[in-house]
């Protein structure tokens, strides 16, 4: 039987974890979009033309989505670092889920 190629006691290369922002605000992006896009539809299929509160509609949907990914993001985050959602001890940083 041949030896190891490698020594399984070297020093292991740490690559750094992906936060996948990227991922996630093109997600996000994506979702809006099939939102205004589906209400584009609705008002082409109905009135036979947009409406002018089209660019008002579409500036609220944004604004709810990102202040609803924001909620999601800060509540996941507080439960991530300490007890459940902010209440109980907090866990030593060994037990802490990335």
């Amino acid at each position: 039987m041949a030896p190891p190629i490698t020594d399984p006691r070297g020093q292991v290369a740490q690559t750094a974890v992906p936060t996948r922002r990227g991922t996630e605000a093109l997600l996000l992006g994506f979702a809006v979009l099939i939102t205004v896009v589906a209400q584009c539809i609705v008002d082409l299929t109905i009135t036979g033309s947009l409406r002018p509160e089209m660019a008002a509609f579409s500036a609220w949907i944004t604004a709810l989505w990102v202040v609803a990914h924001l909620v999601v993001r800060k509540s996941s985050y507080v439960a991530a670092n300490s007890g459940s959602l902010g209440f109980g001890e907090p866990r030593p940083h060994s037990e802490m889920q990335l």
